[in-house]
């Protein structure tokens, strides 16, 4: 019965480079998958990202402007209607008539504050910048004038948006919009002389609150925007840090110097400690000149690109495995046919050597038989011998006697000397029946040791046989990575 193989799992260099094989059939197209995303696919997946940055600018400047213009819009509407020009033109007095003008010009003026509820008040100034009417509180000056050198212009028929003020108690940044209000003239389309202007303090909470705030975190983790304005004040901030400062960041810096429309740079602001993806974005209106900056940490830009090299990394990890698994059953399905040979021919190794054994101890008896029997031979050959000198001796005696048998009773001489030589007759006969007997011994000696020679010879050819043998199960079994 052949002897049961131990199924003791080792790794051989074989059984190593069959598994890869099934493996890295599976991992290099892998690898080229993985090459491609790096050397392509990955730099389209940031320059996506990089793309969405600027797309996300220029959604929320679109934003800024279609406010601000639909602001401007609303002002130059109220500064337009009749009952406002009537009211402006008309010298103060009290009087019904005059009394009843700022009535109806105050009703224009609350539709201006439901025309949006950021609007803080609405006021109508002469040209000489006294207030001459304000809804629904009195206006703010800015340093001892309602109309700072920076709007004059307004006097001059242009509609002009004062700088970013801000009250540092309610923690608020206003803008005023100015529109110039020209005499009622009875042609439609041509204005008459500018008799004043229109003053809207509108509050920034919805450019802040909807528009930059929002924009925390919308391009990743880190996210962030502010808005500068054209002297590089911060103001606006979705973090609502570091507001009403100027920006000291260089590459920031030279930017707003450049005056530049568009511009995508990768730079460290100050007080973070890390490479930021900034996209600036100039608005486009014709009233403001402000600079909306998205920036988004580089890590974060890339973070799509490296999930994408990261989930190709994890796909093929566990092709990888699911093929090292299917390697080890398909393994155990190539070795099974080889253990079975592996345990025949152990069971015939084994058979070889207990034969060898077997051999070698029936030639060592053998040799002992052979030793002993030439050592008896030897002794039968030596009194064989010596019968032979005494029969010699008494062929020599007999015939001195012979001769010389007058000395004896003839009678007696004749009787001993004929005992003599049937006693000679005798020895001669068994020396030679001796003689063939040890010849006949000696060639069955040596019949013997040829034997016992062969049966040691092939005892030794069994023995190396039955190493071979197992040289051959030990080599098969690291083949399959196993061990005996």
């Amino acid at each position: 019965m052949a002897m049961a193989t131990k199924k003791k799992f080792r790794w051989s260099s074989t059984s190593i480079g069959v598994t890869l094989a099934f493996v890295l059939a599976i991992i290099i197209p892998f690898i080229a998958i993985l090459s491609f995303t790096y050397a392509y696919a990955r730099p389209a997946l940031i320059k996506a990202s990089e793309q969405n940055l600027q797309n996300d600018a220029l959604t929320r400047v679109q934003l800024i402007d279609t406010y601000v213009n639909e602001r401007v819009l609303d002002i130059q509407t109220l500064a337009q209607v009749p009952s406002v020009q009537t009211f402006v033109v008309e010298p103060p007095q009290n009087t019904a008539s005059y009394r009843n003008d700022a009535v109806h010009a105050s009703y224009s003026l609350a539709a201006g504050i439901y025309r949006d509820k950021n609007y803080k008040t609405w006021t109508l100034f002469n040209t000489k910048g006294a207030v001459l009417l304000s809804y629904p509180t009195e206006p703010a000056k800015h340093g001892n004038t309602f109309i700072p050198t920076n709007v004059q212009s307004v006097m001059h028929g242009q509609t002009v948006i004062s700088p970013v003020y801000y009250d540092p108690k309610t923690k608020e940044a206003t803008i005023d919009l100015y529109s110039p209000i020209t005499a009622p003239t009875a042609q439609p389309g041509k204005p008459g002389p500018i008799v004043g202007c229109i003053r809207a303090t509108l509050s920034l909470n919805y450019i802040w609150n909807n528009i930059v705030h929002t924009d925390t975190g919308s391009n990743g983790s880190g996210s962030t925007a502010f808005i500068l304005d054209a002297n590089g004040v911060r103001v606006a901030d979705a973090s609502n840090q570091s507001l009403f400062t100027t920006v000291k960041n260089k590459d920031l810096v030279a930017v707003l110097n450049a005056h530049s429309a568009s511009t995508t740079l990768q730079t460290q602001p100050t007080g973070k400690n890390q490479l930021y993806q900034v996209v600036e974005l100039a608005t486009k209106n014709a009233y403001i000149h402000w600079y909306y900056f998205v920036l988004s940490p580089v890590s974060t830009v890339t973070t799509v690109a490296n999930q994408e090299l990261l989930a190709t990394i994890g796909i093929a990890l566990l092709e990888a495995l699911i093929v090292g698994i299917i390697a080890i059953f398909a393994r155990q399905s190539l070795v099974r046919p080889i253990l079975n040979a592996v345990d025949r021919l152990r069971h015939n190794s084994t058979t070889l050597s207990l034969l060898a054994q077997k051999q070698q101890q029936a030639s060592e008896e053998q040799m002992f038989v052979i030793d002993s029997s030439q050592g008896k031979l030897q002794s039968v050959q030596y009194y064989t011998d010596a019968t032979k000198t005494a029969l010699q001796r008494l062929n020599t005696i007999v015939p001195q006697l012979s001769n010389n048998r007058v000395q004896y009773d003839a009678q007696t001489m004749e009787h001993v000397i004929q005992q003599l030589y049937a006693i000679i007759n005798y020895l001669e006969n068994a020396s030679e029946y001796q003689d063939t007997s040890n010849r006949k011994l000696a060639e069955v000696l040596n019949s013997a040791t040829l034997t016992t020679e062969v049966l040691h010879t092939g005892s030794i050819s069994a023995s190396e046989a039955a190493e071979q043998a197992g040289t051959i199960v030990m080599q098969l079994l690291s083949i399959i990575g196993k061990t005996n």
